[in-house]
């Protein structure tokens, strides 16, 4: 979803003021598509592969691709605690949740 926002200036943006909107003990579930953080997983790693494709179209309508590092450090940066990614069965998507306290 987040990568839907914008651009990559965006983020962090978005990711503060849902933090802002959240009470107290509230959570974020963030689904992504788990573009890989180094280029030679698109060519060794199956679902990586068919996510080039998918990357290429998402550049061409104007969305943004996140990593999955970058990912878990935007979240960390807007200042969400305990994040973490979680453990799913479907690998083409990269699931991270994070706490406001």
């Amino acid at each position: 979803m987040l990568h839907e926002t914008g651009a990559h200036g965006d983020y962090l943006v978005v990711l503060r003021r849902v933090l802002d909107a959240l009470r107290s003990e509230g959570a974020i579930v963030v689904s992504e598509l788990p573009y890989p953080d180094d280029i030679n997983s698109y060519r060794t790693d199956p679902v990586h592969r068919r996510l080039a494709g998918v990357q290429l179209y998402e550049t061409v309508v104007g969305c943004g691709a996140i990593t999955q590092r970058e990912l878990l450090g935007l979240l960390d940066a807007a200042g969400f605690d305990d994040v973490a990614p979680i453990d799913q069965p479907r690998a083409t998507r990269f699931v991270v949740t994070g706490r406001r306290r």
